[in-house]
């Protein structure tokens, strides 16, 4: 926006002045003299040139002003997006400890009724395989939230305030409120920041095609 602002500004600035001297002497006893000539000169835009290139330079500084607020919109919805993976993850991680706890139960009872000969050495290695397979399904899933944890941290946090590894979110899945409808969706787009910043840009547009026009007859 500021590099945007300054070529808006250097658009409407008058050109310098331009200051001359020169000295004439002449020689011839009595008759010698000495001239000393100053001047200045300044040039004045009257065709309406200048006023039509400062407006489209207004355009474009706002055309970067809503492009810098649209960005900051998708910034805030990828933000979102990467806070809900990782509650998502949060609540497999917590479902899948639920049930390996239940099946690290399951297995202790199992092993006490084989060995009062209630039931046989297959049932055991079956649940044995079961256990096995709970915990590398929640290694997988703490692997996972641990990706999850460090994207939203690196557009979060800095290194500085960057929190613990293990940190936790805090929300709810499911929405609070229902979807807008495609109408309601229709009517606000003329006013988003994306749609604006191209609207500006058509403006300048315009206004840059009118100096190209009077240019070309000025020329002429």
């Amino acid at each position: 926006v500021g590099s945007a602002y300054a070529d808006q500004v250097e658009a409407g600035i008058w050109p310098n002045p331009t200051i001359a001297y020169s000295r004439e002497q002449t020689y011839g006893g009595a008759n010698g003299a000495d001239e000393d000539y100053a001047s200045i000169t300044q040039t004045f835009e009257l065709s309406g040139r200048r006023s039509l290139l400062e407006q489209a330079y207004g355009r474009r500084v706002r055309a970067v002003r809503h492009r810098g607020e649209a960005r900051r919109i998708l910034v805030a919805a990828e933000i979102r997006q990467r806070f809900y993976e990782v509650l998502h993850l949060q609540k497999r991680v917590a479902a899948v400890e639920i049930w390996l706890r239940r099946m690290e139960a399951i297995a202790e009872t199992v092993v006490r009724r084989q060995v009062a000969g209630d039931i046989s050495g297959y049932d055991r290695h079956r649940l044995a395989r079961e256990l096995a397979t709970a915990r590398a399904r929640l290694q997988i899933e703490q692997a996972d939230l641990a990706r999850a944890r460090e994207r939203l941290a690196s557009i979060v946090y800095d290194e500085v305030d960057r929190p613990a590894d293990n940190f936790l979110v805090n929300g709810t899945l499911l929405p609070t409120s229902a979807a807008l409808s495609p109408d309601t969706v229709s009517m606000g787009m003329p006013s988003k920041p994306h749609i604006r910043a191209l609207d500006e840009a058509a403006l300048a547009a315009d206004l840059e095609k009118k100096l190209r026009q009077f240019s070309g007859g000025q020329q002429a």
